[in-house]
C-alpha cells in the first residue's frame, strides 16, 4: 500500500509541476528546485486538508472538499 501511494504521489507531483509550468510563466517557477518545493508544499497542504476532512474537522462534513471541486479544472486534471 505504501509503495502504491508513493508511486501515485510521484506521478501526481510530476503532473502538478507540469501544470504549473504550462499555466504559470513566472520566472520564479523556471528554477526546478523552486518548482519542486512549491509543488511539494501544495500537495502536502492538500493532503492535510483531506486528513482534516477524514477526521470530520471541516464542519463535520466528511465530503467537504469533493462538492467544492466538482466540475472544476482541478477535478478534471488532478482528481
Amino acid at each position: 500500500m505504501i509503495k502504491g501511494f508513493c508511486r501515485g504521489y510521484a506521478k501526481l507531483l510530476d503532473r502538478v509541476q507540469a501544470l504549473i509550468t504550462i499555466h504559470n510563466q513566472d520566472s520564479y517557477f523556471q528554477d526546478s528546485d523552486r518548482l519542486h518545493q512549491f509543488s511539494q508544499k501544495l500537495l502536502r497542504r492538500i493532503l492535510f486538508l483531506y486528513f482534516l476532512q477524514a477526521q470530520g474537522w471541516l464542519g463535520g462534513d466528511r465530503h467537504f472538499l469533493q462538492p467544492n471541486a466538482q466540475g472544476t479544472i482541478f477535478q478534471q486534471l488532478v482528481l
